[in-house]
C-alpha cells in the first residue's frame, strides 16, 4: 500500500506560513531544519506537506520549552 504525498507549491506555502517567498528560499538555503523542496521539473518545485507540518511542530515544541 502506498502513501499519498501532498505537495505544496511556493505560493501556497507563502500564504500558509505568512512569510515572503524570499524568506522561504532563505530558510531553504540556510536553515538545515527547514524541509528542502522536491524538484519535479526544471522550474517546478514543491514541498512535502508532512515535512512542513513536522517542521512547524518542532518550532512549536521549542517555543514551549523555552
Amino acid at each position: 500500500m502506498t502513501t499519498q504525498t501532498t505537495l505544496i507549491r511556493l505560493p501556497a506555502l507563502v500564504e500558509r506560513l505568512g512569510v515572503s517567498p524570499r524568506t522561504i528560499w532563505r530558510w531553504t538555503n540556510r536553515d538545515p531544519s527547514f524541509p528542502k523542496p522536491i524538484r519535479l521539473g526544471p522550474q517546478f518545485r514543491a514541498w512535502d506537506e508532512a515535512e512542513i507540518n513536522a517542521w512547524i511542530e518542532t518550532k512549536r515544541a521549542a517555543r514551549k520549552v523555552a
